[in-house]
């Protein structure tokens, strides 16, 4: 059986922070010694160490309770450019608050307190530190300042970031709520562009663990998305692996989370209860959860090869949705005579090479006629090939207009119902009867949006703004 379909909780894993640029290291003060000239103050280094160390574990409450500290501990040098500091990381820690908990999404007093607010402000304070050293340091002043400058240099590099990603997060909603196919392609692009934005632009060790963690959530997104697009062309190894990498980085992202209830599944756990797991993280896990769902039915055929039937039962119901079992109670219920997903393979001749492992460089026949559509997963039983010159003639009606649309056919010769629904972009769901059945069967017609619902992502990206709506966790 292939790893991916077993369990998404997350292990406690090491954070790979990357390599460091050997000059930044150099210079960079993470030595408590003497607090020299070319050094940040021992006390000073350690405010900053264990804020960004609060940070990057999603102990908000904490690092805001370091900064009102601090803030006392220098309130008699209000103007310093380390006050200046302390005050951005202040509404720094405020904005990070709003991001993980996904408060982006509300806008109070015309935007005032938003997460977008919160960046902006702290963006300005750290660009003022920045500005405020670096004509400090052409003055002669203590090179400690233009080290703060640098930190802070850098910093605006992971506030871009932040605000870069607080706009993809509200296309992905605004696309989610939409009847339309979502192209993931342009999506993986532009994830891409951040990551090579910003991947590289703040890599002081003492904002290493913020680093790491951006770079966790941004790897993460930019797999499964892959992901999607190897499902949606029906490539088994690539989505596989896209899965695989996924699911490693959000256990990476996730290691520094201590669970209250360590045996409960990650992705069955709710935003706003005692777990501390903020909501854009169990967004992440049920997400990926989904397209690992999702994988085991595209794949069904060639995984159950993998695995003894028991096995296979046991794998399908550890998944956040059990595909298989929701389908066979189905066919059960309705006496269907066939349930198949079928894939479109035009556009697709190229690089389509049916179920299982296939060298990249190895040739397939590409596919005519009737195996131009193929039965990636067919229950009870293979594909009725009798019916499918019938079927494929319908197919174009299931492919165009809205993405929720049922097509209905009854044949009067041969006396069979033909139901379709596109539950992909170029798959297919086809529900086939030995009988007459009624164009507005609400319970036929109850499965196939359903079923359009869970395979697709549509409502996936909409549930980004049910987040806002926790409002317990902003207190």
């Amino acid at each position: 059986m292939a790893a991916p379909i077993h369990k998404t909780s997350m292990d406690v894993r090491s954070i790979n922070t990357g390599e460091m640029e050997e000059s930044f290291a150099t210079s960079s003060s993470l030595s408590a010694s003497t607090g020299g000239p070319h050094h940040i103050l021992p006390q000073e280094q350690q405010f900053l160490e264990m804020y960004f160390t609060a940070i990057s574990h999603f102990a908000f409450d904490r690092s805001k309770e370091l900064v009102d500290q601090e803030k006392e501990a220098i309130r008699s040098h209000p103007t310093s450019l380390w006050a200046g500091l302390v005050s951005a990381l202040s509404v720094l820690a405020s904005a990070e608050k709003t991001y993980m908990h996904l408060a982006f999404f509300e806008q109070k007093w015309f935007g005032r307190q938003s997460g977008k607010w919160l960046f902006s402000s702290a963006m300005s304070d750290v660009r003022r530190v920045e500005l405020r050293g670096k004509e400090m340091g052409h003055q002669g002043s203590n090179p400690e300042d233009r080290l703060l400058s640098h930190l802070c240099e850098q910093l605006v590099h992971f506030i871009e970031a932040r605000q870069e990603m607080m706009e993809l997060y509200e296309k992905l909603c605004y696309l989610g709520s939409q009847k339309a196919d979502i192209n993931i392609s342009d999506l993986t692009v532009a994830v891409g562009n951040v990551i090579s934005r910003h991947a590289k632009q703040f890599h002081h060790p003492i904002l290493s663990s913020i680093r790491s963690n951006l770079s966790l959530e941004l790897e993460a997104l930019h797999a499964v998305f892959m992901a999607l697009e190897h499902l949606a062309q029906f490539s088994f190894l690539p989505a596989l692996l896209s899965l695989n990498e996924s699911q490693c980085k959000l256990d990476e992202w996730g290691a520094s989370i201590k669970l209250r209830e360590a045996k409960k599944k990650l992705q069955t756990m709710a935003p706003g209860k005692v777990t501390g797991i903020p909501p854009l993280m169990v967004w992440y896990v049920r997400f990926q959860a989904a397209q690992l769902s999702k994988f085991s039915l595209y794949f069904h055929e060639m995984l159950a090869k993998q695995a003894l039937p028991g096995d296979m039962k046991t794998h399908l119901s550890n998944l956040s949705i059990d595909y298989y079992t929701k389908i066979a109670l189905f066919q059960k219920k309705s006496d269907a005579l066939n349930i198949s997903l079928v894939f479109d393979t035009r556009g697709s001749e190229d690089t389509y090479k049916g179920h299982g492992y296939h060298h990249p460089n190895s040739f397939c026949e590409p596919p005519k006629g009737l195996d131009s559509y193929p039965a990636i997963f067919s229950f009870p039983n293979e594909r009725p090939v009798h019916l499918w010159p019938n079927l494929i003639m319908l197919l174009p009606s299931a492919e165009s207009g809205p993405i929720d649309r049922v097509v209905h056919f009854y044949d009067k010769t041969q006396q069979i119902t033909y139901y379709i629904s596109r539950v992909d972009i170029k798959m297919s769901l086809v529900i086939i009867f030995e009988a007459k059945k009624s164009e507005r069967d609400t319970n036929i017609n109850n499965f196939l949006q359903e079923m359009g619902q869970l395979l697709r992502v549509n409502k996936l990206f909409a549930s980004l703004r049910q987040g806002a709506k926790t409002k317990a966790l902003m207190n």
